[in-house]
Order: C-alpha cells, then structure tokens, then sequence
C-alpha cells in the first residue's frame, strides 16, 4: 500500500509540474491565438516523458526506502 502511495504520488507530482509548465509556456506564446497541433503533440510528449521520469524517481525512492527499513 505504501509503495502504490509513493508511486502515485511521485507520478503525479512530476505530472502536475509538467502539465503546469506547459500551460504557463502555452498561456505566454499563445496570448492571442490558438496553439497549433504540433503543440499539443509536444506537450503530450513531454507529458509522457515526466510520467517516465517520475516513475524512475519513484522506483529510486522505494528502493532507497527498502535498503533502510
């Protein structure tokens, strides 16, 4: 249960600083007019990239965990 919380969480948290980058570039690129879809594609990409590196941190965090308990 534990390990499911620090996946989630971590997984998440490196989503959510990605999805709030993106949306901050996106709001200052884009003022007045609409992104095109090569953006969308980017973002979906880097979205899945810090998935990706939130589940690299997340495993380094339960094994540092499993060498301490």
């Amino acid at each position: 249960m534990v390990v499911s919380l620090i996946y989630a969480g971590t997984i998440l948290l490196a989503l959510g600083v990605a999805a709030w980058i993106a949306r901050d570039w996106t709001r200052r690129r884009y003022q007045h007019k609409s992104p095109s879809d090569l953006h969308y594609i980017v973002v979906g990409i880097i979205l899945l990239v810090s998935a990706g590196i939130g589940m690299l941190v997340a495993s380094y965090i339960v094994v540092a965990i499993g060498y301490m308990g």
